[in-house]
């Protein structure tokens, strides 16, 4: 099951991410996408994408769900800072459930 839910994962997240993007397992079941000069408002797109990709493939026996969090790093930042800024926020929207916005760590520096 565990290897399913890996290739699924990959498989969506493949399949909303540009050709320049990284995608790295980073913990477990936790994935990093690095996206080099991404808006929010397109990472917004590709999350809902993400989510309807998975729904659609889904069943009502094994329903998919995710956490996210998003960060930005900019030129000359600090990547272990931005890792970790957008493993806080996805922790929060962990614990809201059922919240469908986006949980970016700092909003003014988009």
């Amino acid at each position: 099951m565990e290897l399913f839910l890996y290739q699924l994962s990959i498989w969506g997240l493949a399949a909303t991410s540009a050709p320049t993007d990284a995608i790295v397992r980073y913990a477990g079941d936790e994935f990093l996408v690095v996206a080099r000069g991404t808006t929010e408002i397109a990472i917004e797109e590709r999350i809902s994408e993400l989510r309807n990709r998975l729904r659609v493939t889904a069943s009502r026996e094994l329903p998919i769900r995710f956490s996210y969090g998003v960060s930005r790093l900019d030129p000359g930042g600090n990547p272990d800072e931005a890792v970790k800024l957008a493993d806080e926020a996805m922790y929060r929207s962990k614990a809201q459930r059922g919240a469908r916005s986006v949980m970016v760590a700092d909003r003014q520096a988009w």
